[in-house]
């Protein structure tokens, strides 16, 4: 399965946290996560970390077991990528950074941002950057 929250840029797995004795979905990019009695959109995620938080773990301290992904038949990433070279990327995060402006209301994590030029393959011009909610701790990042 595609995760809703970073544009079907991830793919949601099945984990166990051991510490816990919880299953959730996480998001292998963004690091959403759902608990299993859940249904996986764009609008009841957690951020992993977060979650963690709630539980007074870290990820540091967290066991986790990667029980595999889920519904993975015919499934392909809609994955985008930068029109630069890779040593040009972290320039161009700052550059984006400095230009965010307000977080997306339905999501307290995310900026996306027009770069006012084109940055992606496919001619995209914006960049949207997710972080742990409350904090500059980037999750990802890619052209939109």
């Amino acid at each position: 399965m595609l995760c809703p929250r970073c544009d079907d840029q991830g793919l949601i797995y099945k984990a166990m946290i051991l510490n816990l004795n919880i299953k959730l979905y996480i998001c292998d990019e963004c690091d959403a996560c759902w608990e299993i009695n859940q249904s996986i959109s764009h609008v009841n995620f957690k951020d992993l970390e977060t979650f963690l938080e709630t539980h007074n773990l870290s990820y540091e301290d967290t066991n986790l077991k990667d029980l595999g992904s889920i519904k993975l038949e015919n499934v392909k990433r809609k994955r985008t990528f930068f029109n630069l070279f890779q040593n040009e990327i972290i320039a161009l995060l700052d550059e984006a950074w400095l230009k965010k402006t307000v977080l997306l209301t339905s999501d307290p994590g995310t900026y996306i941002i027009n770069m006012k030029r084109v940055i992606g393959t496919n001619g995209e011009s914006n960049i949207k950057i997710i972080v742990k909610p409350g904090t500059s701790k980037i999750r990802t990042a890619y052209p939109i």
